[in-house]
């Protein structure tokens, strides 16, 4: 079943996390970014970052914590 936005793709044993930028394949988490994923060969292309094989946790907010509240006067 294939699926776009932020759904799921599913293929064989893997699990594809489109929407957010996150591949979880098998057992290895990818952040490929705005890319191209070819299945299959375990061959992965993209725009603008390289495919890495990461350590599976949370992800990073966008931006850094602030020590102020951006509600503080």
């Amino acid at each position: 079943m294939y699926t776009h936005g932020d759904d799921l793709y599913t293929h064989g044993d893997g699990l594809y996390v489109v929407g957010d930028g996150l591949y979880v394949v098998g057992d290895g988490l990818y952040v490929v970014g705005d890319g191209l994923y070819t299945h299959g060969d375990g061959l992965y292309t993209q725009a603008t970052v390289r495919a890495e094989a990461l350590p599976i946790m949370p992800v990073a907010p966008a931006y850094p914590s602030s020590p102020f509240s951006p509600s503080s006067p």
